[in-house]
């Protein structure tokens, strides 16, 4: 990757967080949803964004949303979760 792509990444980021985590406490599910997806994918764009998403608090949200009554809802979150996981172990190696 190179910089120029990875500073476009992390200003994308910066710029949608604020509003990915407003919509993952929000009450549309197909939103939240989205949202979700969305979070995973970001997380493993490249360390900026993870970052950026971890000074968010993303797990707790996530991890909240483990207890959505929305089945879909739940797996995006374990798909983010897992994918965040997957990522974090990655970093450990």
């Amino acid at each position: 990757m190179t910089v120029h792509t990875e500073a476009l990444n992390w200003r994308i980021t910066k710029a949608v967080v604020p509003y990915l985590m407003l919509h993952l406490d929000g009450v549309s599910s197909q939103m939240q949803e989205t949202c979700v997806w969305t979070v995973g994918h970001l997380a493993v764009v490249d360390e900026q964004s993870f970052l950026i998403l971890q000074q968010s608090c993303v797990l707790q949200k996530l991890s909240k949303l483990l207890q959505h009554p929305s089945d879909i809802t739940i797996q995006a979150a374990v798909y983010a979760l897992t994918l965040i996981a997957q990522k974090l172990v990655h970093s450990l190696r």
